[in-house]
């Protein structure tokens, strides 16, 4: 059981009387214990040190994991970073100080990580890029108690802005996973409609212009643009909106016009294959597919299987372009609870001295793709397809001169530049 504490920790700005706020912590605010086992069905296989042979962990340190506010049964972000976790924690007999908290809302992300340090929790599992800007200001605000507690921030999709020796950031190399659902889609479109050029189309956008969205994107396009390359009079078609350009304009709430407007693109386009890189536009998108005149438009889903989250629409997925999540944090939380000695991934993580930068790639199992959900034989289709974009990239020597890393880290400093880039990119991926 936790131990009811009281702790004086900064929340917010300070008061007129030069008082900050206070809130005093005691366990009923939510720290979770955990599971005794896993749902059965978990949203992503993990690969098992040892073949999960339980052994004593080495480093006996707290963890818990804490949501961006949804549940760590949300078949997504929350979900993956738990199981991994969890994995970790149960191999190395740690389950008795491994726990989850859930805000019950974005602006209350804070009060759980007040939680957490009561309890002198150690690491912190935190579920994506919304942690970010709430993790750089606790941090800035509590700075000695977070260090005096030897606190380590693992950040998922983000690299945390903390104290160096005190954070590790888990980054995702999606432009090589989103490069073999790009190939894939264009064999697959190639092998499905031989005769039908206006069928062999795709379409994405996504909600900002940022890296989180546009390497999806960029990874997309630059596997089409080298299926295309490969088989002239095959080629895909990677259209754009009405202004010529690709659409980031979406952003990420589905009530909002612009959503409306982006999705509703996306269907005018005709494109067969539409990829949304949006967060719940995949949702808005499928609902805007139903009926018979849409019965052949598919999606790629983003981040994890989307296709177990949509399960009403699951056969309308070519695949997803996958974020290997769960592995990433059984990785990470298997390495600590070892000890510097059996570093690998966290090689040169040093706690108080020097913070690390996971960069997840395909070749170390961290970025992948979904098997396709599609129904009957299509699924065997689009499957082989799949296998010949894993091949395309593994025949790749350089990856960050043949993704052209240099010029697209350059664009992504303006938003702009970006858009033009990414549109570019898609002009330049007909054959020629």
């Amino acid at each position: 059981m936790i131990k009811t504490k009281k702790i004086l920790l900064t929340l917010g700005t300070v008061s007129a009387l030069g008082l900050v706020s206070a809130v005093a912590i005691s366990c009923s605010s939510g720290l979770e214990g955990a599971a005794s086992k896993l749902a059965d069905k978990e949203i992503g296989t993990v690969k098992l040190l040892n073949d999960g042979k339980k052994e004593d962990a080495t480093v006996k340190n707290s963890v818990v994991m804490i949501t961006d506010a949804g549940h760590v049964n949300d078949k997504s972000f929350n979900q993956s970073t738990y199981e991994g976790g969890w994995l970790a924690a149960n191999q190395f007999n740690m389950l008795p100080k491994f726990h989850n908290l859930r805000p019950t809302g974005h602006d209350k992300i804070s009060e759980q990580y007040v939680e957490a340090l009561s309890n002198n929790v150690k690491v912190w599992l935190t579920s994506g890029f919304l942690h970010g800007e709430p993790v750089q200001k606790f941090w800035e605000q509590n700075k000695a108690a977070l260090e005096k507690n030897e606190t380590i921030i693992v950040g998922t999709d983000f690299v945390p802005a903390v104290t160096a020796g005190h954070g590790i950031g888990i980054t995702f190399k999606v432009e090589q996973s989103a490069f073999i659902v790009g190939y894939a889609a264009a064999d697959y479109l190639a092998t499905t409609y031989p005769s039908d050029a206006a069928k062999r189309s795709v379409y994405a956008f996504g909600g900002g212009a940022f890296d989180g969205v546009t390497g999806f994107i960029r990874g997309f396009y630059e596997g089409i643009k080298a299926f295309n390359k490969a088989n002239k009079g095959k080629e895909t078609e990677i259209k754009l909106s009405s202004t010529g350009k690709v659409d980031l304009s979406s952003g990420f709430d589905p009530a909002d016009q612009k959503m409306t407007a982006a999705v509703n693109a996306a269907v005018a386009s005709g494109a067969t294959i539409i990829l949304p890189v949006a967060g719940p536009a995949t949702g808005v998108l499928l609902n805007s597919l139903k009926g018979d005149a849409q019965k052949d438009k598919l999606v790629i889903g983003v981040d994890v299987d989307q296709s177990l989250s949509y399960t009403n629409d699951s056969a309308k997925f070519f695949s997803s372009i996958t974020k290997r999540i769960a592995q990433a944090n059984y990785d990470v939380l298997a390495e600590l609870y070892q000890g510097p000695a059996k570093y690998d991934l966290l090689k040169g993580f040093e706690l108080g001295k020097k913070s690390h930068v996971v960069l997840g790639t395909f070749k170390d199992n961290l970025v992948g793709y979904a098997p396709s959900a599609l129904a009957g034989a299509e699924k065997g289709k689009a499957d082989a397809s799949l296998e010949k974009g894993k091949a395309a990239l593994e025949k790749l020597t350089d990856l960050a001169k043949d993704l052209d890393d240099a010029g697209y880290t350059a664009a992504t400093a303006d938003g702009a530049k970006l858009v033009d880039y990414l549109s570019k990119l898609a002009t330049d991926a007909k054959a020629k």
